[in-house]
């Protein structure tokens, strides 16, 4: 994989993603970091809403449900980005 650059910007955005249940403890307790495709317009400064369903696209009960994480960068790879997040500590101003 080729590293192109790494995106900043000032706009906020709130990209709300589905997550499969199967990988929600991982991203809420352990991952820091996601590779994730080209088509989300993802930027340092925006916020990810995860919400957690089963496979068949019901939604869970889960604690990383309604939690902001903070895109803390992005680097533009060849076909997706990588995308830092970690939780952020104001995340009732963005619901």
């Amino acid at each position: 994989m080729k590293l192109n650059k790494i995106i900043k910007s000032t706009a906020e955005k709130v990209h709300k993603i589905n997550l499969l249940e199967h990988f929600a403890d991982d991203v809420f307790y352990r991952k820091s970091f996601g590779l994730r495709n080209n088509s989300g317009g993802y930027q340092t400064g925006d916020y990810i809403k995860f919400t957690v369903i089963d496979a068949s696209g019901c939604k869970k009960s889960h604690p990383i449900n309604n939690k902001l994480y903070l895109i803390t960068y992005v680097w533009v790879l060849t076909d997706s980005y990588v995308v830092g997040i970690r939780e952020d500590e104001n995340d009732s101003k963005k619901m």
